[in-house]
């Protein structure tokens, strides 16, 4: 507890650095946005490339780019509706915005002690994937 605020700081850091790298190459990706009155610790960087924009492909691509790096990045959790374990139950939402988050949402590395190398290697890995 006593580092908490330390590792909020730096994972806000993290998030921040890619909306920063994200912009230099000219990405709109979606993420939730702080809502008036809501700090978000960020824990996860986590973004939505919306297949209309980036193509239907572009997320699986991304990862599997990155993987080839040895950079971790993961899809977003399959949601608790299409879990076999929930099937047949009551669901309460939209449905599709769920399935969409899933199929196109990406973990990207968000360790509150990533190095400047590390940070080094995935702003290139990213910048190198923009331009294919």
């Amino acid at each position: 507890m006593e580092l908490l605020n330390e590792r909020i700081k730096q994972r806000r850091a993290n998030f921040e650095r890619f909306l920063k790298i994200f912009e230099e190459i000219g990405w709109d990706a979606e993420y939730q946005n702080e809502r008036q009155g809501v700090f978000a610790n960020r824990w996860l960087s986590a973004f939505y490339f919306d297949p209309k924009v980036f193509g239907p492909d572009f997320r699986e691509e991304l990862r599997l780019f990155l993987g080839t790096l040895n950079i971790e990045s993961r899809p977003l959790w399959k949601t608790m509706h299409l879990q076999p374990v929930y099937e047949g139950c009551q669901y309460f939402g939209n449905e599709d915005n769920a399935e969409k988050i899933f199929d196109f949402g990406l973990c990207l590395p968000s360790r509150s002690n990533l190095t400047e190398e590390e940070w080094n290697r995935i702003e290139s890995a990213l910048i190198d994937f923009s331009k294919r």
